[in-house]
């Protein structure tokens, strides 16, 4: 197997497959293309092994309130659906419906159950902020379904996406395999084809390796630029939002180049011109009890205090820690989102927040 065929292997996964339905050229863009290292991938690895593994070495007080969190979603589907038999990091192949091979992957979670033959359980884990795809219509979660019934013999799978960071849950019950398997096809049959179809949109260009490349994308920033004046552009609904779309693309496009710019000032010094010039870090106090000492003969205890703020997510994880520990030593058992409330408890008329902010987003991913 030569680089080329490893390569698209590789890319024809559950995880692209979102991208390719709305873009299918983007799978023939893509090949010979390598995943960036990022400090967001790095960290999702490890905390996808530390859940596996139930290892949490290494891992900040957050990170390691994401693995509880994970742990105890997972504790309760156990419950809720009898499906005891929880297999970690499970490789699925997904077949059509002649046995041939349309993708492959690794679910995080398939739970099964000799109890249950005719239903399993899939869970992926999302560690990042933003919502993802709802289950019902995510075809990720739709192969990994797919994958799992064929593995276990089911005639349903219970799929589930849980967001720890922002405390989100979606669930879907995937029964009709044979549509799952058509639209799979579908998708695969269209990267393949002869025609390449490129269609630039926020979704699929946010992780498409080769949106630096993209004719389609660059035309549409050609749109951009000689229309963003004209009049429709200001109260035309489809033009106003056209041309947002193409603005948070044309974002990426800068991000891509200032990385490149970098990378090669990383490595050469110096581009044309361009040059690193050093900025001094911000000042922090590196121990604030030793500063209130140092400052006692100028400033009261009040005084100071009125200067330091407090991290609430730290705070709030410390004190979780805390409140979890003396639970267990007492025999008993305490969730973290029920710590998390005692904690709101126990700080009730100390905590505030800021102005609420005002963020565009689609009027469907609000109502997920």
């Amino acid at each position: 197997m030569n680089s080329d065929d490893t390569n698209a292997r590789a890319l024809l996964r559950p995880s692209k497959l979102q991208q390719y339905a709305a873009c299918p050229g983007s799978y023939r863009m893509q090949l010979g293309l390598s995943e960036p290292p990022s400090p967001d991938a790095e960290e999702g690895t490890r905390l996808h092994a530390a859940v596996a593994t139930g290892d949490a070495d290494g891992l900040d007080s957050e990170q390691s309130d994401l693995v509880r969190q994970c742990t105890e979603y997972l504790a309760a589907l156990v419950e809720r659906t009898g499906l005891d038999h929880v297999t970690y990091e499970q490789p699925l192949t997904i077949r059509d419906s002649y046995g041939e091979e349309i993708t492959h992957g690794t679910a995080d979670i398939v739970a099964t159950s000799p109890d249950h033959p005719d239903r399993c359980a899939i869970v992926d884990w999302k560690f990042g902020r933003v919502p993802v795809e709802a289950t019902a219509t995510n075809l990720q979660l739709a192969a990994y379904a797919l994958g799992a019934m064929q593995l276990s013999g089911a005639s349903e799978c219970e799929a589930n996406i849980f967001q720890p960071r922002i405390g989100r849950h979606v669930c879907h019950v995937f029964a009709v395999s044979d549509a799952i398997q058509r639209n799979l096809r579908a998708i695969s049959e269209a990267c393949t084809a002869e025609v390449l179809v490129l269609n630039p949109g926020e979704e699929q260009c946010r992780y498409c390796l080769a949106r630096s490349a993209c004719p389609a994308l660059r035309m549409r920033l050609g749109e951009l630029a000689t229309g963003g004046a004209a009049e429709a552009a200001r109260t035309d609904p489809d033009s106003v939002a056209r041309n947002y779309e193409t603005a948070q693309l044309a974002k990426r496009m800068v991000a891509d180049a200032e990385a490149r710019m970098r990378e090669y000032l990383d490595q050469h010094g110096e581009c044309l011109g361009y040059r690193y010039r050093e900025v001094a870090g911000r000042r922090e106090v590196d121990d604030i009890r030793h500063a209130a000492v140092m400052l006692s003969d100028i400033l009261t205890n009040s005084e100071y205090l009125g200067c330091c703020t407090v991290s609430v997510p730290q705070l709030e994880g410390i004190v979780c820690d805390r409140l979890q520990a003396q639970a267990g030593a007492h025999g008993e058992k305490l969730s973290r989102a029920d710590a998390k409330k005692q904690f709101a408890a126990l700080l009730d008329g100390a905590l505030t927040r800021g102005e609420p902010t005002r963020k565009i987003e689609r009027m469907e991913e609000t109502a997920q």
